[in-house]
């Protein structure tokens, strides 16, 4: 098992730490999940954040799957 931590891009303003964490608890464990806030203007999600994953190489590999990963929403992700 890895620990990555992933950027995810395109995330709508309401979405919620437990959304990501549902999402993407099918591929591994989720270790913690940062959504970036516009804290000037609503605290709503800035459409970016970060979720740290423990998961296996093939389970990393189909959360890049946009088929499975992002079938229900808009979101795009990328290790770093």
């Amino acid at each position: 098992m890895e620990t990555r931590r992933l950027h995810i891009s395109g995330l709508p303003a309401d979405v919620t730490i437990d959304d990501l964490k549902s999402r993407f608890s099918s591929f591994g464990t989720v270790l913690d999940v940062h959504l970036v806030a516009d804290r000037e203007r609503s605290e709503k999600c800035r459409g970016f954040g970060y979720v740290s994953l423990s998961c296996s190489e093939q389970m990393l590999r189909k959360c890049w799957d946009p088929l499975i990963c992002c079938s229900s929403s808009h979101s795009n992700a990328t290790t770093s």
